[in-house]
């Protein structure tokens, strides 16, 4: 048994990363963020694939779990995306009063980080960082938006309240 999380990869459904890529194609001049230094483990699907085949080569009953070789934060998560796009914006932390403002994906209330030395024993080797793996993704986004159109890119039930710019920008304005 293999176990990932937070899988990103071109196809994914969700894409996590639409969280980001959205903000950017509409354009937002500020991301808000309530836990910019939470730590969520990624797991890029090519990761995933490595790790699967080195299991295919030793064969064995046992639980292995896979991500990408470091845990980033939501604000590296956020600055690597924005980045690959060429995007800047202000971070800015929510007003704690409305708990709906600057919730992503990947926040979390601890550390989340998966120990991957049962793999790695094995003979697992990451083919890249969160940075390194997640442009595709990415890129898949940013096409898929110009050639379906930004509302159907997603599962909105997942997205569900995580676009609210008014409610953001009224947010924004308050803090000024």
């Amino acid at each position: 048994m293999i176990r990932a999380s937070k899988v990103h990869g071109v196809g994914a459904l969700p894409a996590r990363e639409w969280h980001v890529v959205r903000r950017v194609l509409d354009p937002r001049g500020a991301i808000l963020l309530r836990a910019p230094h939470a730590v969520n483990h990624t797991s890029a699907a090519a990761n995933i694939a490595a790790l699967v085949r080195v299991v295919a080569e030793v064969p064995g009953a046992r639980i292995l779990n896979s991500a990408d070789p470091e845990a980033p934060s939501v604000v590296e998560i956020v600055r690597t995306i924005a980045a690959r796009l060429g995007h800047e914006w202000q971070e800015v932390v929510p007003d704690p009063a409305d708990d709906r403002l600057g919730r992503t994906p990947w926040d979390a209330s601890a550390p989340i980080v998966l120990d991957l030395s049962a793999a790695l024993e094995l003979g697992y080797r990451p083919v890249g960082d969160y940075a390194t793996t997640v442009g595709p993704t990415v890129d898949w986004l940013v096409d898929e938006a110009r050639r379906r159109g930004i509302e159907s890119v997603q599962p909105t039930d997942f997205f569900e309240d995580d676009f609210d710019y008014e409610a953001e920008d009224r947010s924004l304005t308050a803090q000024r």
